[in-house]
């Protein structure tokens, strides 16, 4: 088999922090959907009612803002445990070396030697960010692919072939 794409990625703070802002985006979204609920709600409820009260106003904006923080800091949060964690276990900041041939994807990470060997058609989600491709595989696991880091082939190169090899995936 030909290798067509080769690539080292390392799970630095930045790239976890990356793919996190860009895997939880969802949350941000469901976020301000239920605020804007909450505030219709809330305003059709004091128009019925034909009463203002500034304590459940007061009240009504002190919980979004507790709750907006909490859904802006949640990727840096995620980013800061997955490091930690990777530190406490590994010491170090784990490689993964990712191969891409005609017809399947195989990777290693260097330090877990946990090893992954996946048909195209198994992919499930690719996701682009600046640095980062990421790409979802069964069981909600992710694989990191940076930018930066091809041995073989380059990033401009790799976007285009993971669609046409891809086609069951979710291109976001």
């Amino acid at each position: 088999m030909n290798c067509k794409f080769e690539n080292i990625s390392v799970q630095k703070k930045e790239n976890l922090l990356e793919m996190y802002k860009r895997t939880l985006r969802k949350s941000f979204m469901i976020y301000g959907i239920a605020v804007i609920v909450l505030f219709l709600i809330f305003f059709a409820t004091s128009l019925l009612t034909r009463s203002f009260s500034l304590i459940y106003t007061a009240l009504y904006v002190v919980i979004i803002l507790i709750a907006g923080n909490w859904v802006l800091r949640m990727p840096k949060k995620s980013a800061e445990s997955t490091y930690a964690n990777n530190q406490e276990q590994f010491h170090c900041e784990p490689q993964t070396h990712t191969f891409f041939y005609e017809n399947e994807m195989r990777g290693k990470n260097n330090q877990s030697g946990v090893e992954i060997r996946i048909p195209y058609d198994q992919i499930v989600m690719v996701m682009e960010t600046k640095n980062l491709f990421l790409i979802r595989i069964p069981e909600k696991r992710m694989v990191l692919v940076d930018k930066r880091g091809f041995q073989r082939g380059s990033s401009s190169e790799f976007g285009a072939f993971l669609r046409e090899k891809c086609t069951a995936a979710k291109f976001c």
